[in-house]
């Protein structure tokens, strides 16, 4: 099981074992209606994550594959709230609220779930957020040693790259306007990446054409399911809408024009197109 895997279970199924079904309880140990104090526990958890441990922290998770995605997360804790955003999924997943929590050293905490599902939180020194697993026994989660560390620096524009992010869009050539990119996705079971020429009497050509895409840390991978692990092309991502071929060195710009790229060589060459003909 490959470190990503364990991951995306680790975050969408237990971070922090923090689902709660809408029950409140005392910090001082009485019980709600659903609730009864761990009968080994003498001290009290208090309601809430503490203030130290509030933020938003980043992870990445790198592949070493060309042709294998990176993985990116955004990680926001509050008072009584923790939300997991996986870039290239739509929308936040809440992952708890009304949580408790107990200190049992400096910068060190255990949090308690609905379930008595126990999970440990160390702030770093440096102000990063190191979260273990979850465990069913309080003393399990003390002594562990098995961390997942998210980082409280803001990353910048190479983080959180993903497919989904070129989707439907266009991107024209900054060295030749016949040029450009069209990234047609239509759907899980369809997917083509061309690099379209636009010649001078306005037809066009394929330059390159592929049908999977990958996003890493700061670019993307363009190829094809063939085999051949030699033939694929790298843009770099150097701009909030700017790719760049990481071995040609052209550069391509995000198409924010009417109609396509296509039309608008049209109407810079002036050629006029006319539709095709269909016979009966």
């Amino acid at each position: 099981m490959t470190v990503a895997y364990k991951l995306i279970k680790f975050l969408s199924i237990a971070l922090f074992g923090l689902l709660i079904v809408g029950c409140s309880r005392e910090a001082s140990g009485v019980s709600g209606a659903h609730f009864s104090a761990p009968a080994k526990l003498t001290f009290s958890f208090k309601p809430g994550l503490p203030k130290e441990i509030q933020g938003t922290y980043y992870r990445s998770e790198l592949s070493s594959g060309k042709f294998s995605d990176d993985e990116f997360y955004k990680l926001s804790i509050d008072k009584n709230d923790v939300f997991i955003k996986k870039y290239g999924v739509k929308g936040t997943q809440s992952e708890g609220t009304k949580l408790y929590s107990h200190k049992i050293s400096k910068g060190v905490y255990i949090i308690q779930d609905y379930w008595d599902r126990y999970n440990k939180v160390i702030l770093t020194k440096s102000g990063n957020i190191e979260i273990s697993h979850e465990f069913n026994r309080y003393d399990d989660a003390v002594n562990s040693e098995d961390m997942t560390e998210f980082y409280h620096h803001k990353p910048d524009v190479t983080f959180g790259l993903s497919p989904s992010d070129l989707d439907n869009t266009y991107y024209t050539s900054d060295d030749d306007f016949t040029r450009y990119y069209d990234f047609d996705v239509a759907g899980s079971n369809y997917a083509s990446y061309v690099l379209w020429q636009i010649n001078p009497d306005g037809t066009e050509s394929i330059m390159e054409r592929y049908n999977h895409l990958v996003a890493k840390k700061g670019r993307y991978n363009l190829f094809n399911d063939d085999g051949n692990d030699e033939k694929y092309t790298t843009l770099s991502k150097i701009g909030k809408d700017k790719l760049q071929d990481a071995e040609t060195g052209e550069t391509f710009t995000l198409y924010k024009g009417k109609g396509s790229p296509k039309e608008q060589a049209w109407d810079l060459l002036h050629v006029q197109m006319k539709p095709p003909v269909i016979e009966k």
